[in-house]
């Protein structure tokens, strides 16, 4: 496949340098796809941006019943399974619009896009062919492998034009070539150091790692809307990183349902159901404009196991974590 992008080394340099671091059977035509700002063109296709180069601007939700790949790896199999088949797909089937098969993941562990896009997995009922089946939908929700490497240029520097080929060939192939916007989901780093992967911060605490890696992933972002062609959707965040963050700070101050992060986590990075839970929640928020306390209930499968008192937590914290991080580009949640 062609990719129809030479890594523009230089930019990427100057922005690190800056912040200090480094199958579906449906036809697309059968539901309306995502607008961004901008508006919708007469034939129902994204209209053109006209929004700012840096943080997106806002945008509108995509609609109920859009077709989505989410490229990622276990962290992305947080909404996508565990149970199959995923939090996020049971959200979505809530819903009158929702569809059993509008939702499907392209994920290899631990993997980077560049490997998910050299070595991709097969088709089938739970999983997208990515990027080779992106033309038949009309949206992508992509993330990356961490740890974010700021000592190490040319490896940060790979994760950003890997991020722009995919979210530029999302936008000329997505949606039968109508063009597909994109959304990247941001995520953590171990609560411990990881002895197999040794990192220069291995040594922080986890809250000061989230603080490190914001401004990088914030990076990423600007460096693809600020390249990215006349007319092309901004690129959004779903941003679990700022979740995390809102975690730890409660529990710091006691006003969260839980005594240690490590509630909410069943290694040193994959959350437990409670955990999945709330990542699911922020993907709902953020992928549909939904505040989950209007729309969603309290457990999603039969395996949940939070309270009541959680759940709304995590209700509450996920809009506010939304409504108040403009890289998200929703200044709002309907309230159902």
């Amino acid at each position: 496949m062609k990719p129809g992008y030479t890594p523009a080394l230089v930019v990427i340099a100057a922005l690190l340098a800056l912040i200090g671091c480094e199958s579906d059977s449906r036809d697309p035509s059968d539901v309306s796809p995502p607008v961004d700002a901008g508006g919708e063109a007469s034939d129902g296709t994204p209209g053109a941006d006209t929004g700012p180069r840096t943080g997106g601007g806002t945008r509108a939700p995509w609609p109920m019943g859009t077709t989505i790949i989410l490229s990622g790896h276990s962290l992305t199999d947080s909404v996508m399974s565990h149970p199959w088949p995923g939090r996020l797909t049971e959200a979505v089937m809530l819903d009158p619009a929702g569809d059993f098969s509008q939702l499907k993941k392209a994920t290899i562990p631990g993997s980077f896009i560049s490997w998910r896009w050299n070595n991709p997995e097969p088709s089938n009922d739970q999983s997208a062919q990515w990027p080779e089946d992106m033309g038949r939908y009309e949206g992508l929700v992509i993330t990356t492998a961490v740890p974010l490497y700021a000592d190490d240029a040319t490896r940060q520097t790979e994760q950003v034009d890997w991020l722009k080929r995919a979210v530029d060939h999302a936008w000329e192939s997505g949606n039968g070539g109508r063009g597909a916007p994109t959304l990247l989901f941001t995520t953590w780093t171990q609560l411990e150091a990881n002895p197999s992967e040794p990192h220069p911060e291995d040594g922080l605490p986890f809250r000061e790692r989230l603080n490190r890696d914001e401004p990088r992933w914030e990076a990423m972002q600007d460096f693809v809307n600020e390249s990215r062609p006349e007319g092309q959707a901004p690129l959004h965040l779903i941003p679990g990183h700022r979740l995390m963050m809102r975690i730890v700070d409660d529990i710091a101050a006691g006003t969260a349902p839980f005594g240690s992060i490590r509630e909410i986590f069943q290694d040193d990075i994959h959350p437990n159901d409670i955990g999945n839970y709330a990542m699911t929640l922020l993907h709902y928020a953020c992928i549909y404009g939904r505040d989950p306390a209007g729309h969603l209930p309290n457990t999603l499968v039969d395996s949940d196991t939070l309270s009541a008192a959680q759940a709304e937590y995590f209700k509450r914290i996920v809009a506010e974590v939304v409504t108040g991080y403009e890289r998200t580009g929703l200044t709002s949640l309907d309230a159902g």
